[in-house]
């Protein structure tokens, strides 16, 4: 995750220099939607991130997204 939270902060700078301001909304959003088996879970991962998250409670949209995009397992792991 630290990759990506690193790409998203130079994402939104470079967006907010493009409208000459210093951040906000540049039509540009990532969205957690988790996979997690339990909300603690969730939550660890998510209060790292400095992006949305889909609401852990909401598992008929993430069930729905995960078939829409056809996404079966999602693995974490830590880069050696």
């Amino acid at each position: 995750m630290p990759k990506l939270a690193e790409t998203y902060g130079l994402i939104e700078k470079m967006l907010a220099q493009r409208r000459g301001g210093s951040g906000g909304d540049g039509g540009f959003e990532v969205v957690f939607v988790s996979s997690c088996r339990e909300e603690e879970g969730f939550a660890a991962f998510y209060e790292t991130m400095p992006w949305l998250a889909l609401p852990y409670s909401d598992r008929v949209r993430k069930a729905t997204l995960s078939q829409q995009l056809g996404i079966k397992v999602c693995y974490w792991f830590k880069a050696a």
